[in-house]
């Protein structure tokens, strides 16, 4: 009987934690998979760097949170690679009829964030919703940059990103 209920106990502490496991964080190396979230825009890669330009350059809220932004737009592969180190290899941009558009910020180390939807609304603003795995955050801050390619065409007239992380919205100008 003793055998019994010691299984039991043990097969209970087992559920309880697996079930508290963050696979987030661990299932975050998906950066090479395309992910297309407008037919004008993929999300092609994201890194846990910034690039070399980042604290120059970088957009800083006045108010708080005091989140910091980087959205930059670069004409080629070579201006890339250039400004960031890539620990993944990147789908080859059509340099013709695409630029790439790389979103810099700071992301807690223990809940990564995703781009969940961008949105062009002709009128030069990209809309961009950022979502946190949902998990208990820590207050640390680790590099984050997404790697997107679009259309050109959008490129050019664009002038300011409106970036939505939880209830905080920042107006971040772009990069060029």
């Amino acid at each position: 009987m003793k055998i019994r209920t010691s299984l039991s106990i043990l097969g209970l502490i087992l559920l309880l934690l697996t079930s508290c496991s963050n696979p987030t964080t661990t299932q975050r190396d998906e950066s090479t998979k395309v992910v297309e979230t407008e037919k004008n825009f993929k999300v092609v890669a994201t890194e846990e760097s910034f690039p070399t330009n980042f604290d120059e350059l970088s957009f800083k809220r006045e108010e708080t949170p005091h989140y910091q932004y980087l959205v930059q737009i670069v004409k080629s592969e070579d201006t890339l690679e250039e400004l960031i180190s890539l620990q993944n290899e990147l789908p080859s941009a059509d340099n013709e009829e695409e630029d790439i558009l790389l979103i810099s910020y700071e992301e807690s180390g223990s809940c990564p964030q995703e781009i969940e939807n961008i949105e062009y609304d002709n009128k030069g603003n990209l809309n961009l919703t950022l979502k946190n795995s949902g998990s208990i955050c820590t207050s640390d801050a680790s590099p984050r940059t997404n790697i997107i390619f679009l259309d050109k065409k959008i490129s050019q007239s664009l002038t300011h990103a409106t970036i939505h992380e939880g209830k905080t919205t920042t107006k971040v100008p772009i990069q060029k």
